[in-house]
């Protein structure tokens, strides 16, 4: 790595609540005088593609190479909304995960079941009021990572729905550094719908509070979710009842109808519907923490009654 992009990373540090691989992606804007594979040292080589990650590589190998240890979690919680999706995971899984990743440049692995089927879900997310806040903190708009979690939909400081566009199958989030140049014509402004607004508020919950605390929340709200739908257990298995399950489905491919409309006719997010309550309910299950929210608000409207 060249001096030039070791000063960078001490004189544009990234900034408060900025999601990492759009630092990234601002800090080469920056660099743009730099060579390429200079540049990407920083990530061992690995570069900045599409959003298709909860956790995407670029990032892992930024924090896990260039960061002390201390210093990684809070980055993961500040720049990549790490408290959403940890309390689902075991650490050691994790750090096997990390491991592979580390060591394997080719590696494509997600850290969770069903994330690959969500990349047409990731597509950046942005708060005009936001977008105008920080040009004027700090010159220039920024990519929040509250914003990227899959299942936020609203601005948690505004309140507004967030705006999201595509990115074509030939740019990376390179070619966007900063939300404040997106042409007005490639913005999409979802309906505000009650599911979104509360599917979002459940997110920010468990953001707001600590990876162990969400463990155990996460814990009991699956075991009250098992008593909800009447289901039965065996060991650590859990088996719903058929009829649950066939208005599981129809609930689930309404709520995807709702999440991503536009993209549905060429969109394989109706794979997601695949993923069996059972497996969603099973202690050790991997599946994404947005399949496990959805199943949350089905069992409160299932039982009228909420859990958070």
């Amino acid at each position: 790595m060249s001096d030039v992009v070791k000063a960078a990373l001490t004189q544009l540090p990234i900034l408060p609540g900025e999601y990492l691989p759009g630092y990234l992606a601002r800090l080469r804007q920056t660099l743009f005088f730099v060579d390429n594979a200079d540049f990407f040292r920083i990530t061992k080589g690995v570069k900045l593609g599409k959003l298709d990650k909860l956790f995407p590589k670029v990032a892992l190998r930024f924090a896990y190479l260039n960061l002390k240890q201390g210093q990684r979690g809070k980055l993961l919680h500040h720049h990549l909304g790490a408290r959403y999706w940890r309390g689902y995971i075991d650490e050691s899984k994790l750090d096997e995960h990390i491991h592979n990743e580390t060591i394997n440049n080719k590696s494509t692995r997600s850290v969770f079941r069903g994330e690959e089927l969500m990349g047409d879900l990731l597509k950046p997310r942005f708060c005009s009021a936001c977008v105008e806040s920080d040009k004027q903190l700090y010159g220039v708009a920024l990519w929040k990572a509250n914003h990227q979690l899959p299942s936020v939909y609203v601005c948690s400081e505004h309140r507004t729905p967030l705006k999201w566009f595509e990115i074509d199958r030939l740019s990376t989030l390179l070619d966007y550094p900063t939300p404040q140049y997106i042409p007005n014509k490639a913005i999409h402004i979802p309906e505000l719908l009650p599911s979104l607004e509360d599917i979002t508020d459940k997110s920010i919950f468990f953001l707001n509070q600590k990876t162990e605390e969400n463990r155990e929340i996460i814990k009991d709200i699956r075991s009250d979710m098992v008593i909800g739908l009447d289901a039965s257990t065996n060991g650590r298995r859990v088996s719903v009842k058929l009829d649950v399950v066939k208005e599981w489905r129809r609930y689930l491919g309404k709520r995807l109808d709702e999440i991503d409309p536009i993209q549905q006719g060429r969109s394989s997010v109706k794979v997601l519907q695949k993923f069996h309550p059972n497996e969603i309910l099973n202690e050790s299950s991997l599946t994404h923490p947005m399949l496990f929210l959805l199943l949350l608000q089905f069992t409160e409207l299932y039982t009228g009654k909420r859990s958070i």
